[in-house]
């Protein structure tokens, strides 16, 4: 392209703006959240970066006479290594379908997140 023609596209384009347009989708582009890192948009057991990402099932599901306070979800260890470094899991008291929703060395007992229990294998 010869210089004089593309200082008129220049010209044109900034007229039009054009290039603020461009720059602008160019600057939502690089700096919008990734979709795992919304609020509420993470499952029990999955991997978060934030306790804000992490789903708080017992608000959603009614709560069904569960304690809300051992209900929240926090983005920490799980214990396992295997599903990443933090997931989103409950403390003791929470309720919980397998062990990688418990956080830390805690395990589901019963269906709620508590102390391992040697020799229990459910």
């Amino acid at each position: 392209m010869k210089p004089s023609r593309f200082d008129r596209f220049t010209r044109r384009a900034a007229a039009r703006g054009l290039i603020g347009a461009l720059a602008g989708a160019a600057l939502a582009a690089i700096t919008r959240e990734p979709a795992a890192a919304r609020p509420n948009s993470v499952p029990l057991g999955g991997v978060c970066y934030r306790s804000h990402q992490c789903i708080n099932e017992y608000a959603a599901s009614g709560g069904r006479g569960l304690n809300p306070d051992l209900q929240v979800p926090a983005c920490a260890s799980n214990g396992f290594d295997w599903d990443g470094d933090m997931n989103c899991c409950l403390w003791e008291g929470g309720f919980c379908r397998g062990d990688n929703e418990c956080c830390g060395l805690l395990a589901c007992n019963d269906g709620f997140c508590g102390p391992y229990q040697y020799g229990w294998y459910g």
